[in-house]
């Protein structure tokens, strides 16, 4: 069965979007489908002093929730025709990163036998690098204050008095130097850094699928630039991508735009969105799979259909969709979200991944199962690159890390 987690960076989102709706797999499948909301926000990850003082620890309830969905699973799904036994969490974005950290605490053990990440099971810094309880505290704290409870004799007691309005109200952005909602290094859901348990084995050991879209960074970037035109005059000119480079990665910038020249790419949003992807998200889950793999049966792919279904994502000016954060999911439900999407080529490749994702879950290998016919989906090896390209013509390659640059932002990574 699939135990779907929803993304939203951990800060918005719901299981009921109709792009989740699981009638698709469940009829092509054969699969029970169970999807779960989890609080999100402050509601679900505020870290703070006081409530580590009056709980011993703080900031993982979100994730305590869909523990206790899972274990729900455990104990009742047998009832609706489902094995206890054969559950598979899967989650996209910040459901990835959920996945991630299942695979992670010790809590989980045992809920589930196998785990998929869409956008992305990863290590490295910064989205892929758990901030550590005192962290979190600390910013936790000044959220604290900024509503009001900092003060107050019993500042617990005075945060579950405030409406929900008046939380949010505070709850900020997730950009530099801002609030990050998301899971804690707590100590006790939450022990150890990814990097260090995938590395160590010291993880729930279950088979993995894993993979990205090909331009994911292209979703973070619109919102930055809805309602511009993509040209000349727009900040992201050859000059404000420079500058942007220059920002993010400061003494390595050179490098950078000596591997991403403006004028390689269709216009220098484009450019920044390659560096975006390749290194915050393309070269994290490569990296993730690469060390997983020494451990355990690991399928990789990327998403990167030529032309894919885009009717969820805004025009823009000049600005030219590829296969951006999330648009995989309309293929891996079935759920097409506009009547021209649903054409008989993104059909005939939703089959294929809803085969893929189900075979999975039932046998435990994605390309043996109920659906026959499909292109041969081989497990990672240690020490390679062989990538399964969800596209059209649905085929292994080898070149995902050449084309991402994987190894120069590995080395980007540890520092050199």
């Amino acid at each position: 069965m699939f135990f779907w987690i929803h993304g939203g960076g951990f800060f918005y989102g719901g299981a009921s979007s109709p792009v989740y709706s699981g009638v698709n797999i469940v009829k092509k499948g054969k699969v029970i489908v169970v999807s779960t909301n989890y609080r999100l926000n402050a509601f679900g990850f505020l870290a703070a002093s006081a409530l580590s003082k009056a709980n011993h620890v703080s900031g993982n309830y979100g994730i305590e929730d869909q523990q206790a969905a899972l274990r729900w699973v455990q104990n009742n799904i047998a009832n609706f025709g489902g094995d206890p036994h054969k559950v598979t969490i899967v989650g996209e974005s910040a459901g990835a990163a959920s996945v991630s950290d299942h695979l992670l605490s010790s809590g989980s053990k045992g809920l589930f036998r196998a785990a998929i990440g869409e956008s992305t099971i990863g290590i490295g810094h910064g989205t892929f690098k758990l901030p550590t309880l005192a962290e979190a505290e600390s910013k936790g704290d000044q959220y604290v204050a900024q509503v009001g409870c900092g003060n107050q004799a019993d500042p617990v007691k005075c945060l579950r008095s405030l409406p929900v309005q008046a939380l949010l109200a505070k709850t900020g952005t997730q950009g530099p130097g801002g609030l990050r909602w998301g899971p804690v290094l707590d100590g006790v859901v939450l022990t150890q850094q990814p990097a260090d348990a995938f590395a160590s084995g010291q993880f729930n050991q279950v088979p993995i699928i894993n993979g990205t879209n090909k331009t994911e960074a292209q979703f973070f970037l619109a919102r930055e630039i809805l309602g511009q035109p993509v040209d000349k005059t727009h900040p992201f000119d050859s000059d404000g991508y420079a500058d942007r480079v220059k920002l993010m990665f400061k003494a390595r910038a050179p490098e950078v735009l000596e591997l991403y020249p403006a004028g390689d790419y269709s216009s220098p949003v484009d450019a920044l969105a390659a560096v975006q992807t390749d290194s915050g998200m393309a070269c994290s889950g490569s990296r993730a799979v690469g060390v997983l793999a020494a451990h355990v049966p690991i399928y990789q792919y990327e998403f990167n259909e030529a032309d894919a279904a885009l009717g969820m994502f805004p025009k823009i000016t000049g600005f030219v969709w590829q296969d951006p954060h999330a648009v995989e999911l309309q293929y891996v439900f079935g759920n097409f979200f506009t009547p021209t999407d649903d054409t008989s080529a993104h059909r005939a490749l939703s089959d294929r991944v809803i085969a893929y994702w189900t075979n999975f879950a039932r046998t435990l290998n994605p390309s043996d199962g109920a659906r026959a016919n499909l292109p041969n989906w081989p497990a990672f090896k240690a020490g390679g690159d062989n990538v399964l390209s969800l596209a059209d013509e649905t085929a292994a390659s080898n070149s995902y890390r050449k084309n991402h640059k994987c190894d120069f932002w590995d080395k980007v990574d540890r520092g050199m």
